[in-house]
């Protein structure tokens, strides 16, 4: 009886355990930031509220006149899943290419806003040499 491979486990992925937005290098970045330095920008998630807009006072600021001073959150639920949610008067964020005003993230959803590209990561990644392409 030949066996099926089992499914990629998903484990801490070893450089960067902590679920985290990862700011694509380009748009919306400071002038003194490392995506406007031609580098990602990661921002761990270690709130329940992670606020993301062009006020300095968002955890993740973007530096962009198109976006709201608080335009979206990320909001850790109770089970440990993530949400974006989008404040009131914003424009509606792009998530993986569909507007949106409130929806549950998962590994490697895109979130644009505006010019600005973020990746959210979990946490979790599949482990090398695991499941079908590495059986």
């Amino acid at each position: 009886m030949h066996e099926q491979p089992a499914a990629p486990m998903l484990q801490p992925d070893t450089e960067g355990a902590r679920p985290r937005l990862v700011l694509s290098a380009g748009g919306g970045a400071g002038a003194d930031s490392a995506a406007a330095d031609g580098r990602d920008e990661e921002f761990a998630l270690v709130g329940d509220v992670t606020r993301i807009g062009s006020s300095p006072d968002a955890d993740v600021q973007l530096h962009d006149d198109t976006v709201a001073p608080l335009h979206a959150e990320i909001r850790r639920v109770a089970d440990g899943r993530y949400e974006l949610v989008g404040l009131e008067g914003a424009a509606l964020a792009l998530v993986n290419g569909r507007p949106e005003s409130r929806v549950e993230l998962a590994d490697s959803h895109r979130i644009e806003i505006s010019s600005s590209t973020l990746v959210f990561r979990n946490g979790l990644g599949p482990v090398a040499g695991v499941g079908p392409s590495g059986a």
